[in-house]
């Protein structure tokens, strides 16, 4: 899914030949989301992109830390971007790279949550949310553009989990590889009170 996407950030479109139109005035927010499960024992994959439709998304400033979450079920990823406080709440476009057991300093903390169904009754469905370790991932949250007057925000996300549990199931031994991607475009970023 990221691709497609640079990782500097794209100037918007101009007016007149050389004249810089400055950020959209009404947008619409677009999100993609997915992801893919590969079980290296069972030689077996699955994945899904989610209908765009049932995607929520949310940006949130708290203190000096970007919080971004993007849910479409049985999936939820959620960011946690923390800035150089030299910075404030200007977000430059870049590319982050994840916390994990090899980057522990690395300004991106991230948690993924699937929601698996344990009663199969018509009745009753219990759901579990289950964050998986981040000691065993690598990825990036990519800021493509953030316009700070509008508070709205661009980008994508790949995280990749090595031998975590099989989220659907909640086994392991299977060789699970698990890739989460998604893109955001125009995003509005409120500011925790």
């Amino acid at each position: 899914m990221s691709a497609a996407l640079p990782l500097v950030a794209k100037r918007p479109a101009t007016g007149e030949e050389g004249e810089y139109a400055g950020p959209p005035t009404t947008v619409d927010t677009r999100l993609t989301m997915g992801h893919y499960y590969f079980f290296a024992a069972l030689g077996a994959s699955r994945g899904i992109i989610h209908d765009a439709t049932l995607i929520t998304g949310q940006a949130r400033w708290q203190s000096e830390e970007l919080q971004l979450c993007f849910e479409a079920p049985p999936d939820r990823v959620w960011f946690a971007l923390r800035l150089a406080p030299e910075l404030g709440q200007e977000l430059p476009a870049n590319s982050y790279a994840l916390r994990s057991a090899a980057q522990p300093q690395a300004p991106v903390a991230v948690a993924y949550y699937y929601a698996r169904q344990l009663a199969a009754s018509s009745q009753a469905h219990a759901q579990l949310a289950q964050q998986l370790p981040f000691q065993q991932l690598t990825g990036h949250l990519t800021i493509s553009v953030y316009h700070a007057q509008q508070q709205l925000l661009s980008g994508y996300y790949e995280v990749r989990f090595t031998r975590p549990p099989d989220p659907a199931t909640g086994l392991t031994g299977l060789g699970c590889t698990l890739l989460l991607a998604g893109e955001f475009e125009h995003l509005a970023v409120t500011r925790a009170t």
